[in-house]
C-alpha cells in the first residue's frame, strides 16, 4: 500500500531551516526535503524527513520522524 505525506508533511518540509557547510561556512540556497528510511536487526522501521541528506560536513541538520512501525523478516522463496 502507498500513502503520500499529509498537508502537515508538506508543511513541516516547505519551512525545514537551511543547514551550514562547514568546510565552506555557507548557507544552503534552497532545501531539497529527504525521506530517509531505516530498519533495525528488531525489523523496527522509522521514516524521518531532513533537510540534507547525510549529516557529514553539515551543521544545522535536522530530522524529523514522521512514523515508525514493526515488520517482520520473510524469507523469499
Amino acid at each position: 500500500m502507498i500513502h503520500g505525506i499529509d498537508k502537515a508533511g508538506y508543511k513541516l518540509a516547505k519551512n525545514l531551516p537551511r543547514y551550514t557547510v562547514v568546510s565552506t561556512g555557507r548557507k544552503a540556497k534552497e532545501i531539497i526535503p529527504y525521506l530517509i528510511i531505516g530498519m533495525s536487526e528488531t525489523g523496527e522501521i522509522n521514516v524521518w524527513l531532513s533537510n540534507a541528506p547525510s549529516g557529514r560536513n553539515r551543521t544545522d541538520r535536522v530530522l524529523h520522524e514522521l512514523g515508525s512501525g514493526q515488520a517482520q523478516w520473510r524469507e523469499n522463496k
